[in-house]
């Protein structure tokens, strides 16, 4: 990321992309939150967080249809998503 691209407007695609990301950490942000300190059973609530939102925005058709994506951009989209997630936080579990 060069020192221009802080200035740039994100485009309708990166803004829709931002608020799924936001989804996906609210609710390993929650399931974090109620595993208590014990890592093993964070690392099943967070593993299930992810599968539970990836499944509810996979099938939401609303979300779809105001991403403006096709649905085999969506479904990419869901799917790269989601693998960031489980890599980004079942790494510490």
């Amino acid at each position: 990321m060069g020192l221009l691209d802080l200035f740039r407007k994100k485009t309708q695609f990166e803004i829709f992309r931002d608020e799924i990301e936001r989804t996906y950490k609210n609710a390993v942000m929650t399931a974090i939150k109620q595993c208590g300190g014990n890592e093993l059973i964070a690392g099943v609530l967070v593993k299930s967080a992810i599968a539970s939102t990836y499944d509810m925005l996979k099938r939401d058709k609303n979300l779809l249809s105001a991403s403006g994506l096709t649905n085999i951009e969506y479904e990419l989209l869901m799917e790269n998503i989601c693998k960031k997630m489980l890599d980004t936080y079942l790494k510490s579990y």
